[in-house]
């Protein structure tokens, strides 16, 4: 970014909510959307980016059991303790406080969640979110439409959407019309040894 005029370009990155992916960050035992994490998370990404202020910042997935990456329905034996979203949001308010971040997100939420952000933001007085990136496509178009189309409605909680995988994570572009395609060394699952 050194060599980019910094205010001709719009930058967003993620922090990471709930996960087991300890290599995301230093001595985790387990990596939350807490202050500590998500502070570690955007200074790192600063360095990397060679950049004083990310302008979107998305918490990636929410810090809490929620129904993703193929499981379509709600299962409540999964449930487990978040970290509240006022205190998310607190986080965030002190990097936008410091002038490291200027607009915060969601990515892979649920109106549920949206809307719990929406109302903490209202009633602490703290950022309120200003997009939601999740997949949409002319293939995956329900998990927005049914409900998160009304939520992020401008006449109510105006979240505007950054769809991700808008082809269909390729398949509308034809690359996989080949049955031999996965075979192909540029394919990623063969360019990243364990990739998935």
């Amino acid at each position: 970014m050194k060599s980019k005029p910094r205010d001709k370009v719009i930058l967003a990155t993620k922090v990471s909510g709930y996960s087991d992916r300890t290599f995301l960050r230093d001595n985790a035992e387990m990596v939350r959307a807490d202050a500590p994490n998500i502070k570690e998370s955007v200074e790192k990404s600063l360095s990397r980016l060679s950049t004083d202020y990310i302008d979107l910042l998305h918490i990636h997935w929410p810090d809490r059991y929620v129904a993703l990456y193929g499981e379509f329905s709600y299962d409540s034996t999964k449930w487990k303790p978040s970290v509240p979203f006022e205190d998310q949001l607190k986080a965030l308010q002190e990097l936008i406080d410091e002038g490291k971040v200027r607009y915060i997100g969601v990515s892979n939420e649920t109106s549920y969640g949206v809307m719990r952000f929406v109302q903490a933001a209202k009633l602490h007085g703290l950022p309120k979110i200003v997009s939601i990136q999740n997949g949409y496509s002319l293939l995956v178009r329900c998990s927005f439409e049914v409900d998160l189309a009304e939520v992020c409605h401008p006449n109510n909680c105006n979240v505007g959407l950054l769809a991700y995988s808008p082809l269909g994570s390729g398949v509308l572009t034809g690359k996989y019309l080949d049955d031999n395609s996965g075979n192909s060394k540029s394919f990623r699952l063969n360019l990243f040894p364990g990739y998935m």
